[in-house]
């Protein structure tokens, strides 16, 4: 029977059979559960425990196999709770998990070879598509390791009598890893190709880090979360804490609740995008230049220094509003290198659209404001001087720095900041300030973006995460162009110098999203996170943002001016040929034609079966002599000498091999001679 229809219509096994086989297959389930469980929805791990704990009943003849109407319950029941959970038809994890179900149920209905088959290499599909979810290195290594139990499900089908559970399992991992020496040379060498078509990873798929629009509250909820943004490692010196003002967006149009980039709803204004140039440094200046691992966040803009002077990224875009921003949603891990300087060149001049935008402001509220800022500017009269004052109000108002601060509602929510309460978190502190300013007509912007990091001092790279989000303010000076000012400096001075915890209370401490890489965590605890941690830099950084530039600059390293493809093509040479030595290698050792003593038994061969066709194809040599006696003696005395002395070279003992190869060559030129007419 061949092996396609053997597959096609498989034997039943045997209930001993199929409990080993079962075994494995509930193994491969298993390994499928963990990650299914920790990126779609828990119920779904139910699934395959259900469905293996029935067949192994039906196995032991406990239970009967589900009838059609429970199997068709459960295939419409399932995708509809999917549905009913949330995932989205248009998003990749509805599909796994989609295919999840579909091994699981699988399991029901196991009753031949085939069906045992197909559900391990189903398997294989759906680690597969676990990577298309989460490339980190947990889940890659974790998908070898199903890789191979999956794999070794298939050695045990194919021999259920013949191979233990860890046997099976030690071949397929080493047929695993015979495989990442190939693995590896395609990952360097394949060239990187863009994505034909994409389409949404996670259906409620979180957009971490800053939104594109800020009312009071939103920092203080995202301080409180521990999501990774970014981390940036530093060539040579790096800045000081206080100087990490990682800038993401600015905001300028304040509708009395909320403030935005521009004041259409689009994230990113057209205006935005006109290709400014970049500032320059000053002469003498100190210059810092970084490299920055961006986790995805789903959103088009990222984090840079201040000041920013330079950049390398084919996918970045620099914004009339000193910011870099992303062409398209940050959907994968990626990375960029920049240039960022203490002090730049100011600006000649601000173009009257930017100018209106950083004057706008509401027409009614906060009326204390709008007098206490006129009164203010009445006294001093200068850009410069208007922000000093309004930042010593902050420091000597007895202003506190709270995550809690309350609700300031209503169209005078700033007053009673302001006036009364007099408690807030950093995005109060800006927001007041550029309403203060703008009143005066000075122009005026919020700043959102990130303060500080953590610092892995081993390593010397610094991790930003959501809870370092920040907001700042900036005005505008002909002298000087933008200069950022930042009332949390004054309020909350160890903000600046230290961590989020170190700005807050004793009692709300436990809001700043600590982690187990914190000073308050027990050191073995800090060691193993940032071990932990600095692997999966190293992963981000080396592997998943390996792209055709890194691919190219590599093998420009390696073999010169070679491309991608010009690799890929003597690479693919290089393995053709060594694949025909091996394969050559393996038809000498196994059948020996052209080669050794086999191929003067061939040619004997072909010698008799030219004087006797009828000779049966399937007999040795000794038996077409004891057939020839009668019709030839000579020449079947001839032969039946030569077979004795190829099988004595060939078989014999060691110390008598060459004298027989000697008679057998001997054997084979008097067997030669014979004629027609001598065979008879």
């Amino acid at each position: 029977m061949t092996e396609a229809r053997f597959l096609r219509s498989g034997p039943q096994l045997t209930a001993p059979q199929w409990q080993r086989v079962l075994m494995m297959l509930l193994v491969v389930q298993l390994m499928l559960i963990l990650p299914i469980v920790l990126m779609l929805p828990g119920w779904l791990a139910a699934v395959p425990l259900l469905t293996g704990a029935w067949q192994w009943q039906v196995i032991r003849g406990r239970w009967h196999p589900p009838g059609r109407a429970v199997r068709w319950t459960l295939v419409l029941a399932l995708p509809a709770l999917l549905l009913g959970s949330g995932l989205n038809p248009g998003a990749l994890d509805f599909y796994v998990a989609l295919s999840f179900i579909g091994v699981a149920l699988k399991l029901l209905e196991m009753q031949t070879y085939r069906d045992a088959w197909l559900v391990s290499m189903l398997a294989f599909f759906v680690l597969a598509a676990l990577l298309l979810l989460d490339q980190g290195i947990f889940y890659t290594l974790y998908v070898f390791l199903g890789g191979s139990v999956a794999l070794a499900a298939l050695l045990r089908l194919h021999a259920p009598n013949g191979i233990s559970l860890a046997g099976a399992w030690r071949n397929s991992a080493r047929a695993v890893l015979m495989a990442v020496p190939f693995m590896l040379l395609l990952f360097v060498a394949f060239p990187r190709l863009p994505p034909i078509w994409q389409m949404p990873t996670m259906s409620d798929q979180a957009r971490t880090g800053l939104s594109d629009s800020m009312s009071t509250g939103s920092i203080s909820e995202l301080v409180e979360s521990n999501e990774l943004i970014f981390r940036a490692r530093f060539d040579g010196d790096r800045p000081s804490q206080s100087a990490l003002y990682w800038r993401a967006m600015t905001l300028t149009h304040f509708d009395g609740e909320r403030w935005r980039q521009w004041p259409s709803r689009s994230p990113l204004s057209d205006q935005l995008l006109q290709r400014p140039e970049l500032p320059v440094a000053q002469p003498g200046t100190e210059l810092w230049n970084y490299e920055v691992v961006l986790s995805p966040t789903w959103q088009p803009w990222v984090a840079t220094l201040e000041n920013l002077t330079g950049y390398q990224s084919a996918d970045a875009q620099w914004a009339r509003d000193n910011r870099l921003v992303w062409r398209e949603q940050l959907r994968r891990p990626t990375g960029f290198t920049a240039q960022a300087a203490a002090r730049v060149e100011n600006p000649s001049e601000l173009s009257e659209q930017t100018r209106d935008a950083a004057l706008q402001l509401p027409e009614e509220g906060n009326p204390r404001l709008r007098e206490q800022a006129a009164e203010w500017f009445a006294d001093v009269g200068r850009e410069l001087d208007m922000a000093d004052r309004i930042m010593r109000f902050f420091a000597e108002s007895g202003f506190s720095y709270s995550l809690r601060p309350g609700v300031y509602e209503g169209p005078d929510g700033i007053d009673e900041f302001l006036f009364s309460r007099q408690t807030g978190f950093c995005a109060h502190y800006a927001e007041a300030m550029v309403l203060m300013l703008r009143s005066v007509d000075i122009p005026a912007r919020v700043v959102t973006g990130y303060l500080g990091g953590q610092w892995n001092e081993d390593n010397n790279y610094l991790v930003v995460r959501a809870r370092e989000a920040h907001a700042w303010v900036e005005l505008w000076t002909e002298e000087q162009g933008w200069v950022r000012y930042d009332p949390t400096a004054v309020v909350a001075p160890d903000r600046l110098t230290g961590s989020l915890s170190d700005a807050l209370g004793d009692d709300e401490e436990s809001l700043s999203g600590a982690g187990w890489g914190d000073a308050s965590a027990p050191g073995w605890l800090q060691r193993l996170y940032w071990q932990w941690d600095n692997a999966q830099y190293q992963w981000q950084r080396w592997v998943l943002n390996f792209d055709a530039d890194d691919q190219a600059s590599l093998l420009d390293r390696w073999f010169g001016h070679w491309s991608p493809i010009d690799f890929v093509r003597y690479a693919g040479l290089l393995v053709i040929a060594l694949f025909s030595i091996w394969y050559g290698i393996q038809l000498f050792q196994r059948y020996g034609k052209f080669w050794g003593w086999s191929r003067f038994e061939l040619l004997a061969r072909r010698h008799c079966r030219r004087h006797w066709p009828d000779l049966p194809a399937n007999e040795g040599l000794t038996l077409w002599a004891d057939r020839l006696e009668g019709r030839a003696p000579d020449f079947a005395a001839e032969l039946r000498e030569f077979a004795a002395d190829c099988l004595a070279a060939q078989y014999g003992p060691p110390e008598h091999q060459a004298e027989c190869r000697r008679r057998a060559r001997k054997s084979w030129q008097r067997l030669r001679r014979q004629k027609a007419s001598d065979t008879g």
